[in-house]
């Protein structure tokens, strides 16, 4: 039972990043848009609906 419980919370093995990684650039990234802002409601009871609009870039290295 104690080899399960070892094995359930190993940690991963990391490659540890050099700084031409952290400073590169990167493969992918994400791109959040928030608009259409439309407020309901009155006085203590008001609340802003949003459309959000995601997008996901991807980059090849070729």
């Amino acid at each position: 039972m104690a080899d399960t419980t070892v094995d359930a919370t190993r940690r991963l093995n990391v490659k540890k990043q050099t700084l031409d990684d952290a400073y590169a650039a990167p493969a992918n990234f994400l791109e959040i848009d928030v608009v259409n802002p439309v407020t309901h409601g009155v006085a203590k009871k008001r609340y802003t609906d949003y459309e959000v609009r995601m997008r996901v870039w991807f980059f090849n290295n070729i």
